[in-house]
């Protein structure tokens, strides 16, 4: 029996300037007129998808970019009203999340927003220290954080998220903390830190070749990871997933649709879907993208078979994101397989070194084994 897709994405690859120095997603400087392209192609899109695509009634959606809050106010009334026009969704489950930029943020798109069904906003704070937003090519500074951040909590936003990123050159472990209190401080129902990802082909890439900037060494990285979780554990969040911590009830569902390896749709240039046993991602151009849907075309430029063995390895990897672990009950239901038996060499490999543990039921990572979790999955892909 085919699974009904619930969780739907869609990329609106705008930004309100130039990108960050870190950032390699699919992502355009905002122009009006692009915005009106987009919408266009976006709507064809979803025509052509909702017509084969096995989509129930969405329990969650998710706008991210790009910044989707790029988007004048006309512009983004447009793409709720497309959005719920063409889906269902489901009342009692659902979770709208709108990831934004805090500079890009104003009090009427709040209220469009939470009109529109948004009931939780991503809000992309990444650092309070302005020397270190600057270097990250961020185009906004502490102060536009506090601004949107009560904004949001004015327009009667309930659950609301921080991103922040650590391991940034320059940024010290002492100036790391700073931001850690001043997140706590604000009181956000969700926070998510990532450790930064240094891209190929990107602004800070090549000042790292350059010998400009220096990276952190991983076991710099680590000590800022974990007064992460320290922190932020003793200040009441849960950490329920390598970088993402939650007060009880406010885990992103949507992000846990990936976590669990569900079925999920998505929409827009550059945006990844994953059912019926392919993974496809559609062209990141936006000119691409518009003409192949105007010729009646879903334009996509990877699609990939997932086989049996290969969805049970990423099962087995995004499941090790979450601090739970792998429930290896409903992993056995799901492919008949024993886990233990089937990845035996590889299980008592990480539990030896100190790595997994199995603890009632579940495979997890140990508190060593988080920062270090990359090692251990690479070793169940096939």
């Amino acid at each position: 029996m085919t699974t009904k897709i619930t969780s739907l994405y869609v990329h609106v690859p705008f930004c309100s300037g130039r990108k960050c120095a870190y950032c390699d997603f699919f992502s355009l400087p905002y122009r009006e007129e692009e915005g009106e392209q987009y919408l266009t192609a976006l709507a064809a899109d979803i025509s052509l998808t909702v017509a084969t695509a096995p989509v129930g009634s969405l329990h969650t959606l998710y706008l991210g970019g790009g910044t989707p809050t790029s988007l004048t106010p006309a512009q983004l009334e447009k793409l709720l009203t497309l959005l719920f026009s063409s889906f269902d969704r489901e009342e009692k489950e659902w979770e709208f999340t709108v990831e934004i930029s805090p500079e890009t943020l104003t009090a009427e798109k709040l209220s469009l927003l939470k009109e529109g069904g948004v009931n939780r906003l991503s809000i992309g704070a990444q650092s309070f220290d302005d020397r270190i937003l600057a270097a990250m090519g961020r185009r906004h500074r502490a102060v536009d954080i506090f601004r949107a951040y009560e904004l949001a909590r004015k327009a009667g936003f309930a659950s609301i998220s921080l991103d922040l990123i650590y391991g940034f050159p320059g940024q010290s472990c002492a100036n790391w903390e700073k931001t850690l209190a001043t997140a706590i401080s604000l009181a956000p129902e969700h926070l998510s830190v990532y450790c930064l990802q240094v891209e190929p082909d990107t602004p800070l890439s090549a000042k790292i070749e350059a010998g400009i900037l220096t990276p952190h060494p991983q076991e710099e990285e680590a000590a800022m990871y974990y007064l992460a979780v320290d922190k932020l554990t003793a200040a009441g969040y849960q950490l329920y997933e390598l970088s993402n911590l939650a007060r009880p009830g406010f885990f992103c569902r949507h992000n846990l649709t990936y976590w669990y390896n569900r079925p999920y749709l998505g929409l827009g240039p550059g945006a990844a879907s994953w059912y019926n046993g392919y993974r496809r991602t559609r062209i990141a151009d936006l000119n691409a993208y518009s003409q192949g849907l105007a010729a009646g075309i879903i334009p996509v430029s990877e699609e990939e078979y997932i086989d049996r063995e290969t969805e049970m390895a990423e099962t087995i990897i995004l499941n090790l994101r979450l601090t739970r672990g792998i429930d290896l009950t409903a992993f056995s239901q799901r492919f008949g397989v024993d886990l233990l038996q089937k990845y035996k060499a590889t299980v008592e490999k990480y539990i030896q070194a100190g790595l997994l543990e199995l603890k009632e039921g579940y495979l997890r990572l140990t508190r060593q084994g988080l920062f270090l979790s990359g090692e251990v999955m690479r070793d169940f892909l096939p």
